[in-house]
């Protein structure tokens, strides 16, 4: 069974490449070819299954394009309404799409996007993919990415129900635009917010006198473990204790 699906398939994808060898030449036709193994490569059976090899091309390819320019490390974000005319296929569905720099939370943040403004999510596809630009933010070459690196970007198609107005969905292209730039902001200050635990875990063992050293002890122990990837941080404040008895308050 399992190398019959195998099978399934790879036949399903070459079909799909037949299609983007016959649409493009040269150098352009290697790049769509090479982006759509990739972009199908984890993609599940039963997916692949539901579509047939015009529709994966048109789907794959209309990702292609958009993924073409990235000037300035800029994440793209659009939604649209699939209809033959414009992109090949159609489907009662409405579709999100993204472009950007891999990084952690990105699908879970934007199923909640979605999810907030009324979407019911049928499926998606998210391959991550080494793209090479040059320094325009042309596409010149892409492959699969099996280990996170610099070049490695997150292309996201997302279909989903629930929401069709224009009005939505220039909403859910706006919360989508501030959650990537939420996640950006989180996975550069990651580190050093680490670094921060850790520092504060050392000054509790140079603490003054008058302090009782095993609840030190254990406060230290706590930070230590969260800081063992038990924690997603997101963010931190530093708080104050200001007054005594009770006058007694913090300011963050």
């Amino acid at each position: 069974m399992g190398n019959t699906r195998e099978q399934e398939h790879g036949l399903q994808l070459a079909q799909v490449e037949a299609i983007a060898a016959s649409t493009a030449s040269g150098a352009e036709r290697d790049r769509l070819i090479s982006f759509i193994r990739s972009y199908y490569e984890t993609v599940p059976d039963e997916v692949l299954a539901s579509l047939h090899p015009p529709e994966l091309f048109a789907i794959a390819h209309g990702h292609f394009q958009f993924a073409q320019q990235r000037e300035g490390g800029r994440d793209l974000v659009r939604t649209y309404g699939p209809n033959q005319t414009e992109h090949g296929w159609s489907s009662d569905a409405q579709v999100l799409e993204t472009v950007a720099l891999d990084r952690p939370f990105l699908v879970d943040s934007l199923a909640i996007a979605v999810r907030s403004c009324g979407g019911v999510l049928r499926w998606l596809v998210h391959p991550v993919l080494s793209i090479r630009r040059d320094q325009n933010g042309q596409l010149q070459a892409v492959s699969s990415a099996p280990e996170s690196g610099p070049s490695h970007e997150s292309l996201i198609h997302m279909q989903f129900d629930g929401i069709s107005d224009p009005q939505t969905l220039a909403e859910l292209e706006r919360r989508v635009r501030e959650v990537l730039d939420d996640i950006r902001q989180v996975v550069e200050d990651y580190d050093a917010m680490r670094g921060h635990l850790r520092g504060l875990s050392e000054e509790l063992s140079r603490a003054p006198a008058g302090l009782d050293p095993d609840d030190l002890a254990e406060v230290a122990a706590l930070l230590n473990w969260l800081d063992d990837d038990h924690f997603t941080f997101l963010g931190f404040a530093e708080s104050e204790k200001v007054g005594e008895g009770d006058e007694a308050h913090f300011n963050f």
